[in-house]
């Protein structure tokens, strides 16, 4: 996924920006936004890349984007809404 689009659904669809996103608050919904950002960023690329790009070591990629998958296999509401306001954010960007 292209990044520029994804900070840009993210500061769309919830309001965080980019120094948010790489900050490091661990308060919700920030830190579960952050995780499916990790998520959804990582098709294409190393945990390591994931790492550098979130400034995060990249044991804490691999966490979330094993949390998030898992999340999302068992159907949790919070995280499927997380996930489709995103989606909502995004399409809305490319879209125009």
């Amino acid at each position: 996924m292209n990044l520029q689009e994804l900070f840009f659904g993210i500061d769309r669809a919830f309001g965080f920006s980019v120094e948010d996103i790489l900050g490091r608050s661990k308060k919700q919904p920030l830190a579960s936004v952050r995780m499916l950002a990790v998520y959804l960023a990582r098709e294409g690329r190393t945990l390591e890349q994931l790492g550098e790009l979130f400034k995060r070591h990249y044991t804490n990629c691999l966490h979330s984007c094993r949390s998030i998958e898992q999340r999302l296999e068992t159907e949790d509401v919070q995280t499927v809404e997380l996930f489709l306001k995103l989606k909502e954010g995004i399409d809305g960007h490319t879209n125009r």
